[in-house]
């Protein structure tokens, strides 16, 4: 495939151009990009690969096929819709290294086939879920009412004890939620883009086990 995003990126230090430029969108003020923004990839989401994929088999199609998009976007064009979805202004860093001048798919043996991805860049990258932990608390509240004043993500808080969260959205679920069962946290992360983890590592609703704290670090934008 071309270059992937989707739901369970890596957000990580290694993290590809969507979820670095997710990442900083959420953390910083300004979105700092390498380069003048000219370099041309080729971006697909996720849920189009997998569906490519399931329509080769079914299709008993047994040859090399490429999966992308078959269009390309500048880096330019990602940024800035990152920039839109997050308001944030963007920096770009000429004197870092940009990359190739162009990485396209050919997806003519795709389309001869019938294959068509359907997930536009826009579409994919604001098709986004937020779980927010410990969301009745003092940063987790904060939080989720800022995420809900930018309107365009749909967002998970989750409680532990009793406590309620003050606020209502048609943009918001509040759950609650055991972070000492990692079967309750498998079960919640499948359907999730991003975590911002609010909730305590220790303490009385905290993540005590080291495979807790790895399903959420793993997934976090910050914790």
């Amino acid at each position: 495939p071309a270059n992937v995003y989707g739901p369970y990126d890596n957000f990580g230090e290694w993290s590809m151009v969507i979820p670095s430029l997710i990442k900083k969108g959420f953390e910083n003020d300004v979105i700092e990009v390498w380069g003048d923004g000219s370099p041309i990839r080729d971006i697909v989401y996720s849920e189009d690969v997998a569906r490519g994929m399931i329509y080769m088999v079914e299709n008993k199609i047994a040859e090399p096929i490429n999966l992308g998009s078959g269009t390309g976007v500048t880096i330019k064009e990602i940024a800035e819709i990152i920039g839109e979805y997050f308001g944030k202004e963007i920096k770009w860093d000429t004197t870092k290294p940009m990359g190739d001048t162009k990485r396209l798919m050919n997806m003519k043996k795709a389309n001869f086939y019938g294959f068509r991805p359907q997930v536009s860049l826009k579409d994919g990258i604001t098709k986004t879920i937020v779980l927010v932990t410990g969301a009745a608390g003092l940063c987790g509240t904060a939080t989720v009412k800022k995420l809900l004043q930018m309107n365009n993500c749909n967002v998970i808080g989750t409680t532990y004890n009793r406590r309620t969260l003050d606020v209502t959205h048609d943009k918001l679920s509040i759950v609650k939620l055991d972070l000492m069962s990692y079967d309750n946290c498998n079960e919640i992360m499948k359907d999730i883009d991003i975590v911002i983890h609010c909730a305590a590592f220790s303490g009385g609703a905290g993540l005590q086990d080291e495979y807790q704290i790895d399903l959420f670090r793993n997934n976090a934008v910050m914790s």
